[in-house]
């Protein structure tokens, strides 16, 4: 593989939520008024735009008319990874534990959690 990344690989689900997560991390700090999640999309629609007249698809119309229905996917997709990266493991111990299915109260899942990783230190927010 002589590129890092191609454009037919930026054509594709992953590939593109891949560089707008990476973009709009990088950008998101340029404009403060503007909400991350239309930046995502901003930029999911350029990214489509540009992977799609390179890898040739610009004979069809329909495949234009796909990609602002397209870019929504993408820029979903982006957000769903940056948060699932970045979220604060310990805000689901706050309360009960419904989240996971359970009843125990926060006591009881920072004991448990105490016993399984005794080094770690659990502290409330």
């Amino acid at each position: 593989m002589s590129d890092f990344i191609a454009w037919g690989d930026m054509a594709t689900l992953a590939g593109a939520s891949a560089v707008v997560l990476v973009v709009t991390s990088y950008l998101k700090g340029l404009w403060d008024d503007l909400p991350t999640q239309v930046l995502s999309y901003i930029v999911a629609v350029v990214v489509l735009f540009l992977s799609t007249a390179a890898a040739g698809g610009a004979a069809d119309w329909t495949v234009w008319a796909l990609i602002p229905f397209n870019a929504v996917l993408v820029s979903l997709a982006a957000n769903g990874s940056y948060t699932a990266v970045t979220r604060d493991t310990y805000s689901y111990l706050e309360g009960t534990a419904d989240d996971f299915g359970t009843h125990l109260r926060v006591a009881e899942i920072k004991e448990c959690l105490g016993e399984m990783a005794p080094d770690v230190k659990i502290t409330e927010k």
